[in-house]
């Protein structure tokens, strides 16, 4: 009978240990640094550019590239192929907007075929680039 107790009780401990982590990896935890910041937006930009990256191997015929025009449609066949949740916000300038040259107000610039963010002072924002 005790060996059965004790087996019992590891692996309750057991589950709570794997179901804390599964939780910890599944749940996505957010942070409210009170401020949006350079890396939210950095972020944001990353996360954009390897869905696009992933649209683009699936779907060769149809690429995202210099053809794809910006304004209020763009995010429409990333998000109808569940390649985005939802239409990302730039968090330095809260928009979604898509434009092809960086400007106050919007929050993604699509410049041949290649998305960059735009910084809190209205410029183009490639944390990637040494020059910004």
């Amino acid at each position: 009978m005790r060996t059965s107790r004790n087996t019992l009780i590891g692996s309750a401990l057991l589950l709570a240990v794997v179901g804390g982590l599964v939780a910890a990896i599944i749940v996505p935890q957010f942070t409210d640094t009170g401020t949006p910041s350079r890396e939210d937006l950095a972020s944001d930009l990353h996360t954009v550019r390897r869905q696009i990256a992933l649209h683009n191997f699936h779907h060769p015929e149809a690429p995202y590239d210099e053809k794809i025009r910006s304004g209020p449609g763009f995010w429409d066949r990333l998000i109808k192929g569940r390649y985005l949740r939802g239409t990302p916000t730039n968090v330095l300038q809260q928009s979604t907007l898509v434009v092809d040259s960086p400007r106050m107000g919007a929050g993604w610039v699509w410049r041949n075929g290649h998305m960059y963010g735009i910084d809190e002072h209205g410029r183009l924002f490639d944390p990637a680039s040494t020059a910004q």
